[in-house]
Order: structure tokens, then sequence, then C-alpha cells
């Protein structure tokens, strides 16, 4: 709960109002039910506190790719390289499996620092559509990298 509560841009344009453990704890089960959807946390090597989160999704019905649906870093540890780092961490375990798909995500079009850092990484926009969320219809850029 620390690091999406650290993120309150991130929550707001997501989630809206009254996002609070109970919600996280139906998303947490929700990705625990649905086949192919995984969850996992980044921790220091040295360390038992978590400084991360990251959802993906092995293959996205809609398009047969697979989705990085979120990485989220605490935000007192951002901009300290963590986020490139347990993203080529989990581009090296795609990698592994032998997957040649492209890798897509969805960022909210409003999320600047967020596309920067996803362009950074290698990330090439393809789409924008609106979805719906909680707190209201949003601009999503849809971009995929190769691997």
């Amino acid at each position: 709960m620390p690091i999406y509560l650290s993120n309150p841009f991130y929550i707001g344009v997501t989630e809206g109002d009254g996002f609070d453990l109970g919600r996280l704890e139906k998303d947490w089960e929700s990705a625990r039910q649905t086949e192919g959807r995984e969850m996992a946390g980044i921790w220091f090597s040295d360390s038992v506190t978590p400084v991360g989160v990251l959802d993906w999704l092995e293959e996205n019905p809609n398009d047969g790719h697979p989705w990085l649906g979120l990485l989220m870093i605490h935000g007192e540890h951002q901009g300290k390289g963590l986020g490139r780092e347990a993203f080529q961490g989990f581009l090296r375990f795609l990698r592994e499996q032998e997957e040649t798909r492209p890798l897509r995500i969805g960022v909210i079009k409003e999320n600047k620092p967020a596309l920067t850092f996803w362009k950074d990484v290698g990330f090439r926009p393809f789409d924008t559509i609106e979805m719906q969320f909680p707190p209201g219809l949003r601009q999503v850029v849809k971009m995929e990298i190769s691997l």
C-alpha cells in the first residue's frame, strides 16, 4: 500500500478518491484469478521491504500480445534507476521465456513522466485510445517494444 500511496498523481488519475487497502486487495485477488496475469513485488536485494510492484499479462486476449500493466516504484526511490533496472530484468525474463511478440503497455497521456520513461527505455507509440477509469475518461497511449 505505501508504494501506491507514494504515487498520488497516478492514483488520482487511475483510481480517484477512496483508494484504500480494500481496493488494493481486490485488485491483487483479481490478478491472482486471471489466468496469465502476474503481480510481483520489487525489492532491494538486501531488504525485506518492497520498493516497487510489477503487473503483467502473458497474453492479452484482445491482441495476443504480452502487456505490462504496471511498473511502479515507491516515490522516495524514484529517479535512482530502479525502474529502469526492474524493467531490464523483466525484459530478460521475457526473453528467457523465448517470448518474441512485442511487449505492449498503455500509458495515460497526461502522465508525462511515465511517457518519457517508457520512450527512454525503448517503447514506441502505435495508437491512442480513450478508456474509462473510476475518476473519468482518459486518453491512453498504446506503446510497444520489440523483444
